[in-house]
């Protein structure tokens, strides 16, 4: 991007907004806002919080370490981590990553999130997955011998610049259902944004999943087919292409805030009084 539009303005410092809410350790609490509409991301925040609280989650950050150790620990319910978020395969730093882990009140993980951040001012997500340097920092290396990636969806080559692949995401299996999937990725999109300034955010979903609707309930509604990893570590499988440009990021949280159920209401307003 060659400049903040004027709807995109510098945000205040984040210790500004930490000020404002009166909150025990919680995401708020960790939030680094550099960018973006300070109301609007704001307001976002505080009632994406309430209404995790709301079911039973408190969401803070954590470590690529904690996150790979809960993977590890519910291997049951979770595939291992796509290379993307596993700092064995490099490329990954404090600077270009954040993990989310939500507790509930007994302490335990019962759902995660993650997100990375790609610039590829010279190259295209379409380009990035068929040499593999999505999943590797030196794919000739690091590859399996027959893995790769077929690309076909038509948008692969328009996501470039400043890229966030959100994903890290579980839930334990008794708080599924609970719209966990329509909070936690928009806290991961609008998050990445006002701390990066990123142009789009984009994931891969498994094709079962997005025939579950869940695409759609985490708020995407661009979907383009297909991405197809093949002789992976975690296997064979179609994908579709998921992204959100920022603006529509943007229109999205607005969208939330006055659709999402008013239950949680009344304690965003306590909150930032």
């Amino acid at each position: 991007m060659s400049g903040a539009p004027s709807a995109l303005v510098k945000s205040r410092p984040e210790q500004d907004l930490r000020t404002t809410l009166k909150t025990g350790p919680s995401l708020i609490d960790g939030l680094r806002l550099d960018f973006g509409p300070i109301d609007l991301l704001g307001r976002f925040f505080l009632k994406a919080d309430a209404a995790l609280r709301a079911r039973g989650v408190t969401v803070s950050f954590a470590s690529l370490d904690e996150l790979i150790a809960v993977n590890r620990q519910n291997s049951d319910t979770w595939r291992p981590l796509v290379t993307v978020f596993d700092p064995t395969f490099g490329g990954i730093n404090a600077d270009n990553t954040f993990a989310l882990l939500g507790r509930n009140r007994a302490g335990d993980v019962v759902a995660t999130q993650a997100a990375r951040l790609y610039t590829w001012t010279d190259t295209t997500f379409a380009e990035e997955s068929r040499t593999l340097g999505l999943f590797y920092k030196d794919p000739t290396r690091q590859r399996l011998a027959d893995e790769t990636i077929d690309v076909t969806a038509k948008s692969a080559d328009q996501i470039r610049g400043r890229v966030t692949y959100s994903g890290g995401v579980w839930f334990r299996p008794d708080y599924r259902g609970k719209f966990l999937t329509g909070i936690l990725p928009r806290i991961s999109r609008a998050y990445a944004f006002s701390r990066w300034y990123t142009d789009t955010t984009m994931t891969l979903m498994a094709e079962q999943l997005v025939n579950k609707g869940v695409a759609e309930r985490c708020g995407y509604t661009d979907i383009d087919w297909d991405v197809t990893l093949r002789n992976t570590r975690l296997g064979t499988f179609r994908c579709a292409l998921l992204q959100m440009r920022s603006g529509q990021m943007l229109d999205d949280l607005s969208s939330f805030l006055n659709e999402f159920s008013a239950e949680v209401d009344g304690g965003v307003q306590y909150r930032a009084g």
